[in-house]
């Protein structure tokens, strides 16, 4: 069917086809890619909500009933600790097993304190007043292998004058081809004559001497962490050692 328009010009009538076939493209090429990020969206929502674990039990001050007076620890202090603990420790109450102002300053006798617990939190408290620590996750007898011992579930910790967990690298790098630098990585407890270390290679995260009152810190391999305190070396005030009661729970 033909037809006339008056006034327009067969080259402007073409134009304005022209024009309008470009934005009918345009717009397809638009609603197309809305479609697209919407569903590459929705799948990394879904992604998201499927990988992501449960979030552990929040640990309220109704659960820790039991605070130890001896500990230099305050309630929100243990509080920040239990929620950092894994779940089935997070439902005990802690006690105070060992403290350098009951049993005094040597090494041995907090060792002889945990020999057979499994878990136990060691806090430090320093003569400038900064606190830190660590969860340590391993039987304390088997530091007679004069070897590193523990497990991946320990931690270093800060709690004054920021509050702060490292945990272990291997929880982020479960693929890791270099076994030099996988053994770096799994530095987690060791115990000698003359030092207590948590968190190895290319540094000691945290280093005790044997008199407890000596002290240094520094980044390690096996938790990334950053030194736990404001000095490399440091003098403490206390030290004490927590476990984990459950006939109180």
């Amino acid at each position: 069917i033909a037809f006339r328009i008056r006034n327009f010009k067969r080259r402007t009538v073409e134009h304005l086809i022209e024009q309008e076939e470009k934005l009918l493209r345009s717009t397809r090429h638009q609603l197309h890619t809305d479609n697209a990020n919407e569903n590459h969206h929705a799948d990394t929502t879904h992604e998201m909500i499927s990988d992501r674990p449960p979030p552990p039990p929040s640990i309220t001050p109704q659960h820790l009933t039991q605070i130890p007076q001896e500990s230099i620890l305050s309630q929100r202090q243990f509080l920040t600790l239990w929620n950092w603990l894994p779940a089935r420790l997070s439902l005990s109450q802690p006690a105070v097993v060992f403290t350098t102002d009951e049993h005094g300053f040597r090494l041995q006798t907090l060792l002889n304190k945990v020999d057979e617990l499994e878990y136990s939190i060691l806090v430090v408290k320093t003569t400038n007043g900064e606190i830190f620590g660590a969860f340590c996750a391993g039987l304390w007898s088997d530091r007679h292998n004069r070897t590193y011992f523990g497990c991946g579930e320990s931690f270093l910790f800060t709690l004054i004058p920021k509050q702060k967990k490292y945990a272990w690298v291997g929880q982020q790098q479960q693929h890791e081809n270099n076994r030099q630098n996988q053994v770096k990585r799994e530095m987690f407890l060791f115990v000698d004559a003359d030092k207590l270390i948590i968190g190895g290679g290319n540094g000691d995260g945290l280093c005790i001497d044997q008199s407890l009152c000596e002290g240094q810190t520094a980044h390690c391999e096996t938790f990334d962490n950053e030194p736990l305190c404001s000095q490399p070396f440091f003098s403490i005030s206390v030290v004490e050692m927590i476990t984990f009661d459950y006939s109180a729970s």
